[in-house]
């Protein structure tokens, strides 16, 4: 098992219900406010098929434009107004001085709040986590997209595999995913979309392949997730190409693996 009550022994990033929630929380976007979040991967991605010029430069390191892995780190929040947890929730912050009100913590940006009230939202956090985990309940019902990290990339340069440092990441913690895609064709921006939603899905496969286990039937698809994950699936005898959406005859062969 990839996770044990009382803590996770898999990192957020590697967690495929973690990856998953992003996932749903995506697709509870406007049109508007994925374009805020994603536009600049979207631009990347167009600037190789046309004259869009590129949200960021190609790293002077990589070997060749089409080389280049484009990553964003992708955050989840919890409101916790729309989980099981909405009394007990809305008391544990008056206890804190918070309040709760939609509009209230629409107007209140972290970069915004004094240190005194900033010191409030992490301990009412941290309360409603150990709350969270006595009672046993599932926060994935509040979860929406918080913010995403500016866009950076990765590329293998030489035999080394480098990762550069987005120059904007909202928290201090670790990502709930990364997205990390090649330069491919991204359509209208609706079209793209549903390639994200497929790209987290292949996330989610890649995760349980690599723990030995068959993923549930709706992550049983072909294409390109994780980068290590292709990579074991290119130059490992043991793994069939998963990353390949041609290799059609491997769908539904998952057990295969394990």
């Amino acid at each position: 098992m990839y996770a044990t009550r009382g803590y996770e022994t898999v990192s957020p990033p590697d967690n495929p219900v973690r990856i998953n929630a992003v996932r749903l929380a995506i697709q509870e976007l406007s049109d508007a406010e994925f374009e805020s979040l994603f536009g600049d991967l979207y631009q990347q991605m167009r600037s190789y098929h046309d004259e869009t010029p590129r949200a960021i430069d190609i790293p002077a390191g990589a070997p060749g434009p089409n080389s280049v892995l484009y990553r964003q780190d992708v955050y989840l929040g919890v409101d916790p107004t729309e989980t099981e947890l909405e009394d007990a929730a809305v008391n544990l912050a008056a206890s804190h001085g918070i309040n709760l009100d939609e509009d209230a913590l629409n107007e209140q940006a972290v970069s915004s709040l004094s240190t005194e009230a900033l010191t409030d939202w992490e301990s009412f956090g941290s309360d409603l986590a150990d709350l969270a985990s006595e009672a046993e309940a599932d926060l994935m019902v509040g979860v929406y997209v918080d913010a995403v990290s500016s866009l950076y990339t990765s590329y293998v340069g030489g035999d080394e595999y480098v990762v550069t440092e987005p120059d904007e990441s909202p928290f201090e913690r670790e990502p709930d995913t990364h997205i990390e895609l090649p330069p491919v064709e991204p359509g209208p921006l609706d079209e793209f979309r549903e390639f994200l939603d497929h790209h987290l899905k292949c996330q989610v496969r890649d995760c349980f392949v690599r723990m030995g286990a068959e993923p549930p039937e709706p992550f049983r698809v072909l294409g390109t997730g994780r980068f290590e994950s292709t990579a074991a699936y290119k130059l490992m005898d043991i793994y069939p190409e998963y990353h390949d959406p041609e290799e059609q005859s491997l769908l539904g062969k998952v057990r295969d693996l394990v």
